[in-house]
């Protein structure tokens, strides 16, 4: 079986899009589950996926926050 394509530029992207999109819900459920409501400009912002480290830096953000804007402080 030819596995090559697992090794593959196209292979990893699609890993990486992939992660992106999972961390995206992990903060949008994040947020909803402490009752904060997510308003169309800030989930517009939230999926922009501006890449897996501003996502890592966003959900502890959003564990603990009390409005969504607070997601962005300091970011």
């Amino acid at each position: 079986m030819d596995l090559s394509i697992c090794k593959s530029s196209i292979s990893w992207e699609i890993r990486d899009e992939g992660g992106v999109q999972r961390g995206v819900e992990d903060i949008l459920v994040a947020l909803r589950t402490c009752g904060i409501d997510v308003p169309g400009a800030t989930h517009e912002r939230i999926t922009d996926r501006d890449g897996p480290d501003r996502l890592r830096l966003w959900l502890p953000r959003a564990a603990t926050a009390t409005s969504a804007e607070e997601l962005f402080d300091g970011s």
